[in-house]
């Protein structure tokens, strides 16, 4: 969905640093901010005007925005190149994933140390049962 934000800032990188982290706007995407153009006073109140008017913008949950009527003919469909992407793993998801892989490696460390205990046992007659 596309939505103009009028920004106050003094060049167009500051203008876009200001807009990726303005609610409703994807903060991971690279295409995130489309184009940053300098615009009048009178251009920016009435984008203004129009973002206050906007129940997309007022609304504070998915089922609010549900019931927007015409909101999912404003959806458009993201770059076929942003669903493909692999997400990067969470820390907490890294970090489990570390800890199973360590926890496997323990476990056949003991299995062939246990192995390696029976088999001397069944060649010394150790075992008791």
């Amino acid at each position: 969905m596309r939505i103009s934000f009028p920004i106050i800032a003094q060049n167009a990188k500051d203008a876009a640093g200001i807009a990726r982290y303005i609610a409703r706007v994807k903060h991971d995407h690279k295409d995130a901010i489309l184009d940053c153009v300098e615009i009048s006073k009178e251009e920016y109140a009435e984008i203004l005007e129009a973002n206050r008017n906007d129940p997309y913008l007022r609304c504070s949950n998915t089922q609010e925005q549900e019931a927007i009527e015409g909101f999912s003919s404003r959806i458009e469909d993201e770059p076929s190149f942003l669903k493909n992407k692999k997400r990067k793993e969470s820390k907490g998801n890294r970090n489990v994933t570390y800890k199973i892989k360590k926890q496997k490696e323990a476990n056949d460390c003991l299995k062939a140390e246990l192995n390696e205990f029976i088999q001397r046992g069944i060649e010394y007659d150790l075992l008791a049962y």
